[in-house]
């Protein structure tokens, strides 16, 4: 975040009289965090206009910078374009974070799962990719709750502690076991999980918000629906699937969770 800031300053600061570095630096700034970069509303025309002109340049750093603009400038079904690009051009760990951002945003959740298992392939580090998973997996038709906590897990041991995802991953993850309950295919071990789960949420929302504000996520508001000291009424209350679902990750806000680490 500071090596995009840093960047960011430099892009105000040349860009009233040298242009093409200014947008390299703004692109750079994009491409290490998007948070960084807050800009005056009369200024967006005119970079995304500045970067149109880029995307075609025959150097390929131009290019670059060009669709990094672009692509976090856009909203997420004009990004997206840019962001293929991209990953024919120059790939990265990041460019899969953000296209499958755009994809969850989207609620488009085949092409979350297939374009975070791809980005997982290549590298294996990419510990957001296992974040996407679990929320694929858990928004899919069929809901696979084995593959969802797998990938919560993963996730978990592969994120730093100050990761925005990891309280939802708790939630996530605590709202698996009730779904399985509910579906009768939870046991005791499955109480004391949820439980485990929403006591590390709670412990860890304290600290996350201090870096990223407030925890708001679909799975969260599930949790807290839920009679913590009866857990084991769950197998008799016969709650759908589509009860389920409808709490999950609320995607209608432009600040997606997904794009922040």
């Amino acid at each position: 975040f500071v090596r995009a800031l840093d960047q960011f300053f430099e892009f105000s600061e040349l860009i009233d009289y040298d242009v093409p570095s200014a947008m390299s630096c703004l692109g750079k700034a994009y491409e290490l965090d998007e948070k960084a970069c807050s800009m005056d509303i009369k200024m967006i025309p005119v970079v995304k206009s500045f970067a149109q002109g880029m995307i075609s340049a025959k150097d390929p750093s131009t290019r670059r910078s060009g669709l990094w603009v672009l692509s976090s400038m856009s909203e997420p079904i004009a990004a997206i374009p840019y962001l293929r690009q991209l990953l024919r051009e120059a790939p990265s760990a990041r460019v899969y974070e953000f296209l499958t951002c755009m994809f969850a945003f989207l609620e488009l959740w085949k092409d979350v799962r297939t374009t975070a298992e791809k980005g997982i392939e290549l590298y294996a580090s990419w510990y957001e990719g296992h974040y996407f998973l679990a929320q694929a997996f858990s928004r899919a038709d069929k809901e696979d709750s084995e593959a969802v906590l797998r990938h919560c897990h993963l996730f978990l041991e592969k994120a730093p502690l100050d990761a925005r995802q990891r309280p939802d991953t708790h939630y996530l993850a605590a709202q698996t076991h009730a779904s399985d309950l509910m579906n009768g295919k939870g046991d005791k071990e499955s109480i004391k999980e949820l439980r485990e789960h929403v006591r590390k949420a709670k412990e860890l929302e304290s600290y996350v918000e201090k870096l990223w504000g407030p925890i708001n996520c679909g799975n969260k508001k599930f949790i807290q629906m839920l009679d913590m000291a009866n857990l084991d009424k769950l197998q008799q209350k016969g709650h759908s699937k589509k009860t389920i679902k409808n709490s999950s990750i609320d995607m209608g806000q432009k600040t997606c969770v997904f794009c922040s680490s």
